[in-house]
């Protein structure tokens, strides 16, 4: 089986074909040689429009998926691509690494009888609606800025208090306190730093920056 590197050094060199192969019906194609020419593609798209997303962490997934109903559809300009077919590329990424709204880093999708690609989503939840009529690559969206959910985690700790408040005859009253306490400092600090994270002069923990994991310092 490929390893990981040797498919996207694969994939890497599989991007200098001519750019006219993203034109046409994906069913006519092999499986292998349609996976390797969309997940080639997606990295062209994901690296121009949200570089930061880009990972090689694992192979991405492609798979194939249909398109709402005209019931589900609330947009009318989208009715004509009721239950079309279309293919998705995923990219996974290390959740020990960041942390993101969606269970991949990036995504784009394409067409299935025309191989023209028409969304890419980022793991934040935002992406761009990519244009029809025209190349791509000559769309000037502005590059999407990276954005990571990882927040403080605190050691928790509670504690149950009882005392004697009184007596009902014979029988003690007792009050019952329950108080939670939590470490000082966060438990993933390290993390924190990494990912752009400080500690305000009041001691409080803010993010003052997004870094991905390519751009931090270990």
């Amino acid at each position: 089986m490929m390893s990981i590197k040797h498919f996207f050094i694969f994939i890497f060199l599989f991007g200098f074909f001519p750019k006219t192969t993203i034109t046409q019906d994906m069913k006519t194609m092999q499986s292998d040689q349609r996976d390797a020419l969309l997940i080639s593609i997606a990295r062209e798209i994901v690296l121009k429009f949200g570089p930061d997303y880009y990972r090689e962490f694992e192979i991405p997934v492609v798979s194939r998926e249909k398109y709402l109903s005209r019931e589900q559809i609330s947009d009318p300009r989208s009715i004509k691509d009721a239950d079309r077919f279309y293919y998705r590329v995923t990219f996974p990424y290390n959740r020990s690494d960041e942390l993101f709204a969606s269970g991949y880093s990036a995504v784009v999708e394409f067409w299935e009888d025309t191989g023209i690609p028409f969304g890419v989503s980022f793991g934040h939840g935002i992406g761009y609606n990519l244009p029809q009529d025209r190349d791509w690559r000559e769309e000037k969206y502005p590059t999407m800025p990276y954005h990571d959910l990882t927040q403080p985690i605190y050691d928790q700790e509670s504690i149950v208090i009882r005392d004697t408040i009184g007596y009902n005859e014979k029988t003690p009253i007792i009050n019952v306190q329950f108080i939670s306490r939590r470490s000082e400092e966060p438990i993933n600090k390290d993390e924190l730093l990494q990912r752009g994270w400080e500690k305000d002069s009041v001691g409080k923990w803010v993010k003052v920056r997004d870094i991905p994991p390519h751009k931090r310092v270990k």
